[in-house]
């Protein structure tokens, strides 16, 4: 289950209560009909999906109209100095092919996860942030293979209607995500803050057979801080401002946001009135007793908590 995996449970999630109103998004709520919550849980599918190796994904018969392209594909990445920006070029229309096709998702993935390795360097999401923000344009920037399978996965999510195309590309990210590769945030990241769109998000949420969107916000935002917490508390207002339902009550989002917050960054978050309400009211040296003992409460240290409060 998802939330064992990665330590999430439901005492980190709101409470239960009525169905949140669909937001200005267009992303909907986060309830079940009736307003009973869904399972906290986020599972990919009814069944997990069987292992295969990648000789086997690619000796899949519904691959044939690829060609040569996959296992030159994997033989590219496999050398010595790789093409990133060429090799990205490639698994753009790999993507692109598979979302129009019957291609077997499991083989795709498959292809696709094995070429996340140790080997090959993830994307400075924080360093390239940062450019694009002073004005770098994104063909300036150094990119990873997996910006470019989010670019193409991209081209078909932001389109209005759900077309068949773009729920196979939502749920080629899901497995990706299953898979280990870091799929989340960064899908996060590139629908919400890149693009503007975070129904894209939403809708990549919607593809798991159970669990809801504060589940999904909890696991990629927690990963999001503890690998770029710099950008992480950047961006967190773009996200809240996406997802403002989905925020209050919620232990585990709280809990990622105290985990490293120091002065500067609180007044970053101003606009994020759910979690800071009164205190940015209050003087600085109250602020900082006021965040550290919320970082001891959601962390559950009662030793620190009865000292600040004896303080």
């Amino acid at each position: 289950m998802f939330q064992e995996e990665f330590g999430i449970t439901d005492f980190d999630l709101a409470p239960e209560g009525p169905a949140d109103a669909e937001n200005t998004n267009g992303v909907s709520d986060t309830t079940a009909e009736g307003g009973a919550p869904k399972d906290a849980a986020l599972v990919a599918s009814a069944e997990p999906l069987p292992e295969i190796s990648v000789k086997q994904a690619l000796d899949d018969t519904s691959l044939w109209l690829f060609g040569s392209t996959l296992q030159t594909f994997v033989d590219s990445v496999a050398a010595t100095e790789p093409d990133v920006k060429q090799i990205g070029g490639s698994v753009k229309e790999i993507v692109y092919m598979f979302a129009q096709s019957e291609a077997s998702i499991l083989a795709i993935t498959r292809v696709l996860a094995s070429i996340f390795s140790d080997s090959l360097d993830m994307e400075d999401v924080e360093t390239n942030a940062e450019l694009a923000t002073a004005g770098e344009s994104s063909d300036e920037l150094e990119h990873d293979l997996l910006h470019y399978i989010l670019a193409a996965a991209a081209d078909y999510a932001h389109m209005m209607e759900m077309t068949n195309s773009a729920q196979r590309v939502l749920q080629l990210l899901v497995q990706l995500t299953e898979a280990k590769v870091d799929v989340g945030f960064r899908w996060l990241l590139h629908s919400v803050v890149n693009a503007g769109k975070p129904v894209q998000y939403a809708r990549y949420v919607d593809q798991y057979a159970e669990g809801t969107l504060q589940a999904a916000l909890v696991r990629d935002l927690g990963m999001l801080q503890e690998q770029f917490p710099g950008l992480f508390y950047t961006v967190l207002p773009q996200i809240y401002a996406a997802f403002p339902d989905a925020f209050p009550g919620c232990r585990g989002i709280v809990k990622s946001v105290v985990a490293l917050i120091d002065q500067p960054q609180v007044y970053r978050l101003a606009a994020i009135t759910a979690i800071i309400g009164m205190t940015l009211e209050s003087d600085a040296f109250e602020q900082v007793c006021f965040w550290q003992l919320l970082n001891a409460e959601v962390g559950g240290d009662e030793v620190r908590v009865a000292a600040k409060l004896r303080f």
